[in-house]
C-alpha cells in the first residue's frame, strides 16, 4: 500500500481554493452576462403608452444559464412600427455579444429601408463577414403600418409566429423566407404581407416558451400554445403574453427552465384606413424667402383637403418657427442645402415632418425655459422649440441617414 504524501491535505485544499475560484469567477461573468442581456431589451413598455394606432407588450424570463434571446420594437416614423424577436446559438457573453450586434445592425437599417427582407440581407451579410465565433441567430422581424395594419416580415430560421384574430380566428405565419442570420454569406431572404384588422394581437416567441418541460419530461409544445391562444379573447397584448407565461409555469410544476423566455404581443388598434393620397412634400433652399412659397403651398394642401383654419394656423406658425432655426443655425457653411417639408393627413391626424441635412441637433433635448423669468435673465433660445412643442399633440426627433428629422402630431379629434 502507498503512503499519501505528507502534504496531501495542503494540495487537497488547493485544489478545493482553486474550484471554488473557478466557481466564482463563472458566477461573476454569468451575471455580467445576464445584466448585458437584460440592458438590452426595452425596459420602458410605458414610452408607446399614448398611441392610438397599437398597443404592445414583451418580457424575457430568464433561464438558470445565460442565453442569446431577445426582442425589440421601435418606430422607424410615425407611421411605421418596428417589432423583432430573435435567439441566439450558444450561451454565455458571447451569446449575449453576437445578440448586440445583431440587433444593432437591424435597428440602425431599418431607419432607412422599409423592406425586412432587405434589411435582414443586409444584416447577414455584415455579421458573415465578422463572425469568428461562428454564431448565428433566428429572427422574425414585422414592420407594421401603423395607418392601414399592413405588415411586412421576415422569418430568418425561426419558429412560426401566430396572429389571434379578433373574431376568434388564430393564424400562423409559419413560412420561412432563409436561414438564421449568421450561417451563409451572400444569403438573399424574401418578404410577405399580411393584414391586421382592428384589434388582431401578432404574438412572437422563442423556442423557450414551447420547449418548456414538466416534471416528466413532457414540452408544452406549438400545440398547447395554440389551444391557449384559442381558448379565449385577449384585451390587451400584455394579457397575451402572461397569460401564455403563466400556463407555461402551471405546466413546468416548479421545474426550473433551462432555456430564456421571451415574448412579444403586438396589437393593431384601429380601424385600417384605405385612402393613401392626402399628402404633400415640398422640398426648399435654406433660404428665408422660401418661406412664403411654404405658405403657399400649406394653404393650397388646407383648402384642397377642407383643414379647419385654426389648425391651418397652427401649421404655418410651427412652420416658421422651424424653417427659421434650420436656416438661421443648422448649416456650418454657406452653401445651398436642401429641406424636406412632408405633410401627411390620415382619418384622425395630420403629421408634419421637417428634415435637413445640418448638423445633428436634438432640439426637444433642450431644457424648457423658464418663461416666468424677465427677458433679462432667461436665457437665450429655447422659445421656439417651446412654442412647437405647446402647439402641437406630439413633437419627435430622430437622426435617420445623416438627417435631423423632426416629426410633429396634431390629431384632428381630441378626444
Amino acid at each position: 500500500m502507498q503512503k499519501r504524501p505528507a502534504n496531501n491535505r495542503h494540495w487537497m485544499k488547493k485544489g478545493m481554493d482553486s474550484r471554488q475560484k473557478n466557481t466564482a469567477a463563472d458566477e461573476h461573468t454569468g451575471n455580467i452576462g445576464r445584466q448585458m442581456q437584460m440592458s438590452l431589451v426595452p425596459s420602458d413598455l410605458s414610452i408607446f403608452a399614448d398611441y392610438r394606432e397599437f398597443d404592445v407588450y414583451g418580457t424575457l424570463v430568464p433561464a438558470v444559464e445565460v442565453g442569446g434571446d431577445f426582442y425589440d420594437f421601435f418606430l422607424i416614423d410615425e407611421d411605421r412600427f418596428c417589432c423583432l424577436i430573435g435567439d441566439v446559438s450558444g450561451k454565455g457573453v458571447k451569446a449575449v455579444m453576437f445578440m448586440s450586434v445583431a440587433k444593432t445592425l437591424i435597428k440602425s437599417m431599418s431607419m432607412d429601408d422599409l423592406s425586412t427582407a432587405s434589411i435582414l440581407t443586409r444584416a447577414n451579410d455584415e455579421l458573415c463577414r465578422h463572425n469568428e465565433p461562428l454564431m448565428f441567430t433566428t429572427i422574425f422581424m414585422g414592420i407594421l403600418n401603423n395607418k392601414t395594419g399592413t405588415l411586412v416580415y421576415t422569418n430568418a430560421g425561426h419558429h412560426p409566429t401566430y396572429i389571434k384574430r379578433k373574431k376568434g380566428a388564430i393564424e400562423r405565419l409559419d413560412r420561412l423566407h432563409g436561414p438564421a442570420l449568421g450561417v451563409k454569406d451572400n444569403q438573399i431572404y424574401s418578404q410577405e404581407k399580411t393584414q391586421l384588422l382592428k384589434d388582431d394581437i401578432l404574438l412572437l416567441y422563442t423556442d423557450g416558451v414551447i420547449n418548456a418541460s414538466n416534471q416528466s419530461g413532457q414540452l408544452f409544445s406549438q400545440k398547447r400554445m395554440a389551444a391557449l391562444i384559442g381558448s379565449r379573447d385577449f384585451k390587451s397584448a400584455r394579457d397575451l403574453v402572461d397569460a401564455t407565461i403563466e400556463e407555461v409555469k402551471q405546466f413546468q410544476d416548479g421545474k426550473k427552465h433551462i432555456d430564456d423566455m421571451a415574448m412579444l404581443a403586438l396589437q393593431f388598434l384601429k380601424t385600417p384606413e384605405t385612402s393613401t393620397n392626402r399628402r404633400m412634400e415640398l422640398t426648399i433652399c435654406n433660404r428665408l424667402s422660401e418661406h412664403s412659397r411654404i405658405r403657399q403651398h400649406i394653404d393650397s394642401f388646407s383648402k384642397q383637403h377642407r383643414l379647419p383654419q385654426k389648425l391651418r394656423l397652427k401649421v404655418n406658425v410651427v412652420l416658421d418657427e422651424l424653417i427659421t432655426n434650420i436656416i438661421s443655425y443648422a448649416y456650418r457653411d454657406n452653401k445651398e442645402h436642401h429641406i424636406t417639408i412632408v405633410l401627411d393627413l390620415s382619418a384622425d391626424r395630420l403629421m408634419v415632418q421637417v428634415a435637413d441635412d445640418g448638423i445633428p441637433f436634438n432640439p426637444l433635448a433642450m431644457d424648457k425655459p423658464d418663461t416666468k423669468l424677465s427677458l433679462d435673465d432667461r436665457k437665450i433660445g429655447g422659445l421656439g422649440i417651446h412654442l412647437v412643442r405647446h402647439m402641437m399633440s406630439k413633437v419627435s426627433y430622430q437622426r435617420r441617414v445623416g438627417k435631423n428629422v423632426i416629426t410633429m402630431i396634431e390629431y384632428l379629434n381630441p378626444d
